[in-house]
């Protein structure tokens, strides 16, 4: 007890000191040995701040932001490129090119009996096709419709030879025809409507149905008297003014471009020249021989 007594009255006389001297300690308790501090008194371990993110952590690894990865900007969604050719009619063919054209082309054998209802309002639609083995075609088998209106099909041609309405053109036969072989149909469509564009070149036009000549719906016809299969649905690219059509002879090489602007087509026609382009190495510079 006496041994106790001694640390206190020295602490307690250097406080007086230390008052007396204007200097007044923030914490008494500072001034008791530490075996006499208060708890309270005593520094307590405090939990380290975490490392920034990037930093090295306390024991020299780098230290990781989870959230990082879960705010990181997804990645943008690549455009899917559209189909270069569908099938028509299921199991009929395939259309590989669907373009409209201003610019009327060359009919053999026109009369005013066989040319477009709608005059210079026209505007020339044309489908490149390929026909399954064993079916033939012609200008009377498929019609466009769009708003109730029917389009009939003008012509007819194989291959890139001119249109015709020769009757003996009229029918492109199965008979020693190649499959592989692309066919053209060409549809008059109006070019305006009560004064209204329908067209906008380098753009794809508005839907059409395609239908089978005899599958087009008849008034009167009862409900479930016929059996039609649904219409194909399909776009035209408008093609600029001054843009020729597609020929047969593009159709083999690229596969038509179906479904694709003027602009769209344009860069995959370069992305396949530069696929196909071989790779720029340069040429070896021939070392003369050394003098013997």
């Amino acid at each position: 007890m006496r041994q106790l007594a001694i640390p206190v009255l020295l602490a307690v006389s250097l406080f007086s000191a230390s008052l007396a001297a204007g200097d007044a300690p923030a914490d008494p308790s500072s001034l008791l040995p530490a075996s006499l501090a208060p708890a309270a008194a005593m520094p307590s371990a405090a939990p380290a701040a975490p490392a920034a993110s990037g930093t090295p952590a306390a024991d020299g690894t780098a230290a990781s932001d989870a959230s990082d990865a879960s705010e990181a900007a997804p990645e943008p969604e690549k455009k899917k490129a559209p189909p270069m050719k569908i099938p028509f009619r299921q199991v009929y063919g395939t259309i590989h090119a669907a373009e409209i054209s201003f610019a009327k082309p060359t009919i053999e054998e026109e009369d005013e009996l066989d040319t477009s209802p709608f005059g210079d309002n026209t505007a020339w639609g044309q489908l490149i096709v390929t026909i399954t083995a064993g079916r033939s075609i012609s200008r009377f088998d498929f019609v466009l419709e769009k708003a109730g209106t029917v389009y009939p099909c003008l012509a007819v041609a194989a291959g890139d030879g001119n249109y015709s309405v020769q009757h003996e053109k009229w029918v492109i036969s199965a008979k020693g025809r190649n499959p592989a072989a692309p066919v053209r149909l060409l549809f008059p469509l109006p070019k305006t409507t009560d004064g209204k564009e329908n067209f906008t070149p380098g753009t794809l036009s508005g839907e059409y149905k395609l239908f089978r000549h005899d599958a087009l719906p008849q008034k009167g016809d009862a409900a479930g008297r016929r059996s039609v299969m649904p219409p194909d649905v399909i776009q035209f690219r408008v093609l600029p003014d001054g843009t020729n059509w597609l020929t047969s002879s593009d159709v083999k090489k690229s596969g038509g471009y179906y479904g694709m602007t003027s602009e769209e087509m344009e860069e995959a026609k370069s992305a396949q020249a530069a696929s196909l382009a071989p790779a720029n190495f340069p040429m070896p510079v021939p070392t003369p021989n050394p003098k013997p």
